[in-house]
């Protein structure tokens, strides 16, 4: 697939010709450019287009090369689509739409479009987009994203979840950051859900469940036997309705020979549920290759307490909305003391998510919740600096007992 990029135009630069490949679109970030023909020598003039019009666009729709000659008569920041994406966009359309589309692109075709000799006669197009800011973003990450793997931009860090009664670690949440070269890191809550609708979180997840493998090895290598530790890793709706999902765990689990007690994978509970024939098949074969499995985010979702007896799945993290200021509500309290006896006759974990005051640990604690994690114990970590806390925590059990 082409990759997109960025264009900078001065006032008299050509975009594009008449009669050129039609391997882009164009978005207008800002300034202006005119769409006109060379007729005998003489520019005859078609349209002007502002920020937020899309330019080139009709000729990938019809296979036809470009119509107009497209010049700058500002400076101009032009954002390119690759035609792939702009025909497999089409194609995603609901059958009614785009049959709107191609009757309307068909007729335009065939239309004879008002000439001017002068450029100052021709009327400034309306915007193509009403929100062409949040179009270009969303464009503009979907295009890094192809490359942002291979440039290994993706990192993981690691947040420790903890003992309630000792603060021991007991095994870490691996959380994916993305730290772009040019715009900074960007938020998982951005480009995870860019990831899903183009189909890249596959991608991500199998990156981030080898990352939590290697780092599994790294650690039984530095402290040697890892216990009980294990490390969690959020997946989505789209991983868990994959057949070859399980496959793909259990390849990584042999290749860095990991026992796969040590892995955890998280799902919210709103995915299961909306995948739910899909989701128990493939949550119960993890259960069956021997991995945790853990509700994530509980009680923001349907909250079906009925799907919690027929889920498969070891561990429940009770969501941070459950938490924060649990001391002031007795309310909360109540649901969170429910929450755990019903864990404990369910057989399952509980984790306790998003500690960030002394308050609610020691809320949490009166309720007797068994584990939690939060930027009260521990803020995300990079694997090394996990690595050796884990150690430092052993050396100092060591030296009191």
């Amino acid at each position: 697939m082409s990759h997109c990029s960025e264009l900078t135009l001065e006032p008299g630069d050509i975009l594009y010709r008449e009669g050129d490949a039609n391997d882009c679109g164009y978005v207008i970030e800002t300034g202006e450019v005119i769409l006109y023909n060379v007729h005998e020598g003489i520019k005859v003039f078609r349209e002007r287009r502002g920020a937020g019009a899309i330019i080139g666009e009709l000729s990938i729709l019809t296979g036809q090369p470009r119509t107009v000659t497209v010049e700058a008569t500002q400076p101009c920041r032009v954002f390119t689509v690759a035609a792939e994406q702009i025909v497999e966009r089409l194609n995603k359309l609901e059958p009614v739409l785009r049959a709107c589309i191609d009757t309307s692109i068909s007729f335009s075709a065939t239309l004879e479009n008002q000439t001017f000799l002068r450029a100052d006669q021709v009327s400034l197009a309306e915007s193509t987009l009403r929100n062409s800011e949040d179009v270009i973003e969303l464009l503009k990450i979907e295009t890094d994203l192809l490359s942002a793997l291979e440039n290994r931009e993706f990192k993981m860090l690691f947040q420790p979840i903890v003992c309630m009664t000792s603060e021991g670690i007991i095994g870490a949440e691996a959380l994916m950051r993305w730290q772009h070269p040019q715009r900074g890191q960007i938020s998982p809550a951005r480009f995870i859900p860019v990831a899903e609708h183009m189909g890249a979180i596959q991608k991500l997840t199998a990156f981030a469940i080898h990352e939590a493998c290697l780092f599994l090895r790294h650690l039984r290598e530095d402290v040697g036997n890892l216990g009980a530790f294990f490390v969690s890793v959020n997946v989505s709706a789209i991983d868990i309705v994959e057949r070859k999902f399980t496959d793909l765990v259990s390849f990584a689990l042999d290749q860095y020979e990991i026992p796969a007690c040590h892995l955890k994978l998280e799902i919210t509970e709103s995915a299961v549920i909306a995948k739910e024939a899909a989701a128990q098949s493939t949550l119960q074969r993890l259960l069956d290759l021997g991995c945790g499995v853990a509700i994530d985010d509980f009680g923001t979702g349907f909250s079906n307490f009925s799907q919690l007896g027929v889920l498969p799945f070891s561990t429940l993290k009770i969501d941070r909305a459950f938490i924060q200021n649990l001391h002031l509500s007795q309310k909360a309290q109540d649901i969170v003391e429910m929450l755990l006896l019903l864990c404990e006759r369910l057989g399952v974990d509980v984790i306790a998510e998003g500690m960030e005051t002394i308050e609610e640990v020691k809320a949490l604690r009166r309720l007797q919740c068994p584990n939690a994690q939060g930027f009260h114990f521990y803020k995300p970590l990079p694997p090394d600096a996990l690595s050796a806390l884990i150690q430092k925590r052993l050396n100092e059990f060591r030296d009191t007992a």
